[in-house]
């Protein structure tokens, strides 16, 4: 199964690929796609995190973006700037989520008016409640784990695009 960490301090973590941290992880191997994007976690709440894909399969999420800058430039309290959650591509596939699905795990009702343009869900800021609706939401899938995403529409075409290449080329291939 593909791995997936989430919390922790980066002492608790394990090395990537034997690299001996995060921080030299982020260094060493290319980010082929990195901006903000909205995730919602395991306890229901919307929140923004700054994403890195990485060129070896490696989804990494922060709380802010300047925790990945002082790593990709070395900064000498780096290791203190692990991610927030991390997950392999390995055996994950990429769904693009339906307005109705996505409406509905909002808490919307297609008979409210969409005027007010807030969601019932829950999320980290009252601002995110207001961009939420107007977001396409999409889902990285792998038996039972799932983790959801979304992103303005401009970006999430990217995203989707960039993602699916990257699971594919890391889907483990028979000999």
């Amino acid at each position: 199964r593909g791995e997936w960490r989430e919390g922790g301090g980066a002492a608790e973590r394990p090395s990537l690929l034997g690299m001996g941290s995060a921080a030299a992880a982020i260094r060493q191997v290319p980010i082929l796609k990195r901006g903000y994007l909205l995730r919602k976690s395991e306890h229901s709440v919307w929140g923004r995190r700054y994403f890195l894909l990485q060129a070896n399969g490696v989804l990494r999420w922060f709380e802010r973006r300047e925790q990945v800058d002082s790593a990709v430039i070395g900064a000498a309290d780096a290791e203190t700037e692990a991610s927030v959650g991390q997950l392999t591509l390995r055996f994950f596939g990429v769904v693009r989520c339906t307005d109705e699905a996505f409406a509905a795990a909002l808490g919307r009702d297609d008979d409210a008016s969409e005027s007010d343009g807030v969601c019932a869900s829950r999320c980290e800021d009252p601002e995110l409640q207001r961009i939420l609706p107007s977001c396409t939401a999409f889902e990285l899938r792998s038996g039972k784990h799932v983790l959801q995403l979304a992103a303005q529409s401009v970006e999430t075409d990217e995203w989707l695009h960039t993602l699916r290449v990257q699971c594919l080329l890391n889907y483990p291939k028979s000999p």
